[in-house]
């Protein structure tokens, strides 16, 4: 067997475990400097001295202090924040009209009984970890996870997306679909909901009266009249 072939399994050994509410866990086990470490490929720039570290990180959002391996590695907890959800909610709605305004598009009202909803999903995603879609119609929903620095800013990250859609396609498109929802000319009512899990906040935002169907996009997500908020 050619030699190199035989160093290269002994410096990478590809796994796949299934431990983690049903999510393919891939990961690698490498030797750097004499040191084994343990890299999971989804955090390729994370190094963990050992199998039960890598598994901490997972499933409850701790990490090591530094991204070099180690023989003893301190384990510090992602940060809890408080997040003031009546606050975010006024400030989301103001950032929503200002864009929907931006497209010529009717402002929304906030309804407090969609935000509860959107409470609830999110705190949903929170427990599972996981930004899932509600299979409950009553209201149409945006939701996305983001870092505890980033939730703050979701409005924007979903309205930067105008930059892939494409305003020709009558029809839902999957980079895009953030955006199209915040200027979804139907939309009357919209209240959010917020929830830290263990590594991310999960933002979810509800609109009312929900999407019929999944076209009507050209009419119901126009052009920008003005480029400037």
């Amino acid at each position: 067997m050619n030699i190199n072939f035989i160093l290269t399994l002994a410096l990478f050994v590809f796994m796949s475990i299934i431990s983690l509410e049903g999510k393919t866990i891939h990961y690698c086990i490498k030797r750097i400097n004499g040191r084994q470490v343990y890299i999971w490929n989804e955090y390729p720039n994370m190094h963990f001295s050992s199998y039960r570290e890598m598994m901490d990180f997972a499933l409850y959002g701790v990490k090591p202090t530094t991204g070099r391996p180690t023989t003893t590695t301190q384990l510090v907890p992602v940060k809890r924040i408080k997040i003031d959800i009546k606050k975010y909610n006024k400030l989301f709605l103001e950032q929503t009209n200002k864009r929907r305004k931006l497209h010529g598009v009717p402002p929304l009202t906030f309804n407090q009984k969609i935000a509860d909803a959107a409470q609830k999903w999110a705190e949903e995603c929170a427990r599972d970890n996981k930004a899932k879609y509600d299979y409950d119609h009553t209201y149409t929903t945006n939701y996305q996870g983001f870092s505890i620095q980033e939730y703050k800013n979701a409005i924007k990250h979903w309205y930067n997306e105008k930059n892939v859609h494409d305003y020709s396609k009558n029809y839902f498109t999957v980079a895009s679909r953030h955006f199209a929802l915040l200027i979804w000319k139907p939309f009357k009512q919209m209240g959010c909901g917020f929830a830290q899990g263990a590594r991310e906040v999960f933002v979810v935002c509800k609109y009312s009266p929900p999407q019929k169907s999944e076209d009507g996009y050209i009419k119901n997500v126009p052009k920008p009249k003005s480029g400037r908020l």
